[in-house]
């Protein structure tokens, strides 16, 4: 194989595009960290020294493995290097019971298990610690001619674990289409406090390799001000997280802004109270309203910052490559302004659920994905989302949407979070029921 042709090769797989942008002249620091600081040199090195550690073991394309994250930033060198052979990465969390571990192991059926010591491990499957830098090398992007990149696991609405298997090339082209709408530099931080085998921490970090920014991420489940205080730490020019942590940075920079380019919120609704909080306590901050799902490859639609002030609540509009179409409780296109179910469909959408048919056949439609989530096409062609098909429910002979009761009970400002779900009364039916933290010391007149 010529350079050229290894060079093509190479540009166009998700591996060899993070070591192309991870490979510049000079070599500041790209992976922060408590009490991590890794150059793109070191990196790289640890990326190197697994990938021979896995060749020995006979690992190449199509090979999985099962990679367990914990606090140790070498999690995000085994991904690449995983990815760099070929081979598929199914990332979960080093933290799991055994009990839990076991299904996990039983469905991905992993050659190998790397990253964190697992509490459980079957007799013909092999662990591999982390291996020591050795000789200095070179990492390689190698193909799966398969295709198949990453198996990640999420519970959707029914809390039991399903495996998506998404393709290098779908991971590839959502980052990239999530990047012409999100502006990151290379002198960027961007700063996340996730577990790191959160589809969302992933998508973070894929984003500042691809554009060589700085990428500080801590894996600590920070609460409040305990949050805030390691954004400041972090000299973090953007941040990445769940609306429950853009509500404590807002509410923090009341007293001490910081000087955020924007901030980033997707995996749930973000509630109009929070975006005018933002607005209020960090007036230059760009708010990126996000909505993604695992099955879409990561993120799906993206509302314009400039259009925050005019159409908070809305998620904007689909990335490129990715569209949707609202259906109706029949299964018929929905007309403009009516709710219905939203069914995407692009070339970013996931080849499945692994083994398990039924569930991917319920999903996977001749009108799209099929995504549980129901909304509608406001005025401006926004898309705005109004609640899951599974959170509304009829009440004495009307429709429920326990999203619109949490963010309205939200909006009176005398909460700090709350919880809505349908609860079964045994002399009204089914009742929304509300669970929710005071915002402040006051008590709550129900009446």
């Amino acid at each position: 194989m010529t350079n050229a042709e290894m060079t093509g090769r190479v540009a166009t797989t998700l591996a060899g595009r993070i070591l192309s942008a991870l490979s510049p002249s000079h070599d500041r620091p790209f992976l922060l960290g408590p009490g991590t600081t890794l150059t793109r040199h070191d990196f790289l090195a640890r990326v190197a020294a697994r990938q021979r550690q896995l060749r020995e073991q006979g690992i190449g394309p199509g090979s999985r493995l099962l990679v367990l994250a914990g606090d140790d930033s070498g999690f995000w060198a085994d991904l690449v290097a995983v990815w760099g052979l070929g081979a598929v990465a199914a990332p979960a969390s080093g933290s799991l019971e055994a009990r839990r571990l076991e299904p996990l192991i039983e469905l991905v059926d992993p050659q190998a298990v790397i990253g964190v010591r697992p509490a459980v491990l079957p007799a013909n499957r092999v662990w591999l610690p982390e291996p020591n830098p050795g000789v200095p090398s070179t990492p390689i992007a190698e193909r799966n001619p398969d295709g198949l990149a990453a198996i990640l696991f999420t519970s959707g609405s029914t809390g039991l674990a399903k495996a998506v298997e998404t393709d290098d090339r779908a991971l590839l082209a959502n980052v990239d289409a999530t990047l012409e709408r999100v502006g990151l530099d290379e002198g960027d931080v961007l700063f996340i406090a996730i577990p790191f085998n959160f589809f969302s921490a992933i998508l973070h970090f894929l984003a500042a390799s691809l554009r060589g920014a700085a990428f500080h991420a801590d894996p600590r489940r920070l609460v409040g001000a305990e949050l805030y205080l390691a954004l400041e730490q972090s000299n973090a020019t953007c941040f990445g997280g769940a609306p429950g942590q853009l509500r404590w940075i807002a509410d923090c920079a009341a007293e001490r802004p910081v000087p955020l380019r924007w901030v980033l919120s997707s995996g749930d609704h973000l509630p109009v109270d929070v975006i005018r909080r933002l607005r209020a306590n960090l007036p230059k901050t760009d708010i990126l309203t996000v909505y993604g799902m695992t099955e879409l490859g990561g993120r799906f639609c993206i509302l314009d910052p400039a259009m925050v002030d005019a159409h908070m609540g809305s998620v904007g509009t689909p990335i490129r490559g990715l569209g949707y179409r609202i259906l109706d409780d029949a299964g018929r296109p929905a007309p403009a302004g009516t709710e219905g179910e939203v069914c995407a469909f692009g070339e970013t959408v996931m080849r499945g659920y692994r083994r398990n048919a039924d569930a991917t056949s319920r999903t996977l439609t001749v009108d799209g994905l099929r995504t549980g989530d129901l909304g509608y096409v406001d005025a401006q062609g926004l898309l705005r989302l109004t609640g899951r098909a599974d959170d509304v429910f009829k009440c004495q002979g009307q429709k429920v949407s326990t999203a619109l009761i949490a963010q309205a009970l939200m909006e009176t400002g005398l909460f700090s979070d709350v919880a809505v779900l349908g609860w079964d009364d045994p002399h009204l039916g089914t009742v929304p029921r509300v669970f929710y933290v005071l915002a402040g010391a006051g008590r709550l007149d129900q009446a």
